[in-house]
């Protein structure tokens, strides 16, 4: 592809401190790509290699993430853009990260009830009702996103009696992940990007909708789903792992996760009572931490799903948080 002049803008890539949105606000700091981060991430990536167990020795399992179908919200729709998209995103969050169990659309274990992401009468996504089903299935983060825009724009270029009107490409994606634990967004990104110099047989592509336009955007889409599958991993190394219990029978508590994760029988672990939910300033729904109700221990493990024995004293029921024992 020839070489041309290419401008983005990164708007955002915030955490919410579980603190202020349990107190009715919400806190967002932000970050950008840079030298720095990148070594953060490779720094992440080497001690996952070379530590015992994942994120520590405290946190043996594998944290799951499942990839909810990119939207495509251009005008392209008979173009799979948005899937283009994905698959590159996917492919470098997966180098970044190769610790997590990612779960894609069309595997074959892939939970039908995240084929879309669950909306409100508003329209707004339903971030309670994505979480509910996401633990339903022991997955820890969330990940939604699309292409948000892609159109022809018209601006003057040169000085004085030499400025002309050249057309720029300009895109926009979204990247969006959710923390299944507390209903929180670990990772917003959206990203404005703008292809200059555009050949004419690229400008007539777009204008008559044909194929040929994503072959020219392709390598254009590829570094940008570079950049943000670093942040991404960046955004998630911390994550801490939590399991949840999808039902309680007598003193046999029924838990969403397995063997492919790493639990083992005979695994003890903190199990806390399910937590309120609560709703800051802006109307958002969050998930707020339970009390510890106790211990249970893995007497049975298939490969997704692991039965712990309830001791008598432990509360434990449907939507409990099971996580790994403090020092």
């Amino acid at each position: 592809m020839a070489n041309r002049k290419k401008t983005g803008l990164a708007k955002t890539a915030c955490l919410l401190s579980i603190a202020a949105l349990i107190m009715g606000a919400a806190v967002v700091g932000c970050s950008t790509v840079s030298d720095v981060s990148k070594a953060t991430v490779e720094v992440a990536k080497g001690a996952v290699e070379y530590i015992p167990y994942v994120g520590g020795p405290q946190v043996r399992f594998k944290r799951k993430a499942v990839v909810i179908p990119f939207e495509n919200d251009t005008i392209f729709r008979e173009f799979p853009v948005n899937r283009a998209f994905q698959d590159l995103i996917v492919h470098h969050f997966s180098e970044s990260c190769p610790h997590l169990l990612l779960v894609l659309p069309g595997d074959e274990n892939f939970p039908e009830t995240l084929s879309s992401v669950p909306r409100g009468e508003t329209g707004r996504p339903d971030t309670m009702a994505l979480v509910e089903n996401g633990r339903q299935f022991g997955v820890n983060a969330i990940i939604a996103g699309g292409v948000l825009n892609l159109t022809l724009t018209e601006k003057e270029e040169g000085i004085l009696w030499f400025r002309e009107k050249e057309e720029h490409l300009r895109m926009q994606f979204s990247v969006e992940m959710f923390d299944t634990e507390t209903g929180t967004k670990i990772f917003d990104d959206r990203f404005v990007h703008e292809i200059e110099d555009l050949e004419p047989q690229e400008i007539q592509a777009y204008k008559a909708g044909k194929p040929e336009l994503f072959e020219t955007i392709q390598e254009e889409i590829d570094e940008l789903a570079e950049k943000m599958a670093d942040k991404m991993c960046e955004a998630v190394v911390d994550l801490p792992w939590a399991g949840y219990v999808v039902s309680a029978v007598d003193n046999k508590a029924f838990l969403s996760f397995g063997a492919d994760i790493g639990a083992k029988v005979g695994d003890v672990l903190d199990v806390y009572e399910k937590g309120e939910i609560i709703e800051n300033y802006f109307k958002e729904k969050f998930i707020a931490p339970g009390k510890k109700a106790g211990q249970i221990e893995l007497v049975q493990v298939d490969e997704d799903i692991s039965v712990g024995r309830i001791p008598p004293e432990a509360k434990v029921e449907a939507g409990s948080t099971v996580k790994f024992p403090k020092d």
